[in-house]
């Protein structure tokens, strides 16, 4: 049986902000136990990062902590995802959550 893999290095980095509107949003489901799952979701046309609040890691995950939050990535996913930043930030009354991701191509 597969057991997840701690990591010291994280496999992707996020932004004190980015940290805070998660955390946020996990106060706003009732989960502020839950794991912060970060991945790829790809489309014939289109790649999209996705960030899902989940009450544990799997097995196959990478865990890494950043911010006072528990991350993890599937391990399939890490070349998709390593070296990734996610920032927030808000202008008005808007919130934007921005992603450079050095192994995709920018759009």
């Amino acid at each position: 049986m597969a057991s997840n893999s701690r990591s010291e290095q994280p496999v992707l980095t996020v932004s004190e902000s980015a940290a805070d509107m998660i955390k946020s949003a996990a106060r706003t489901a009732n989960a502020e136990d839950a794991v912060v799952r970060f991945s790829i979701q790809q489309t014939e046309s289109a790649v999209a990062h996705r960030i899902d609040l989940e009450r544990e890691a799997d097995p196959d995950d990478v865990v890494f902590e950043q911010y006072g939050i528990t991350m993890v990535v599937e391990k399939q996913q890490v070349p998709l995802l390593a070296g990734a930043h996610f920032d927030y930030t808000e202008e008005g009354s808007t919130g934007k959550l921005l992603v450079s991701n050095p192994n995709l191509p920018q759009a």
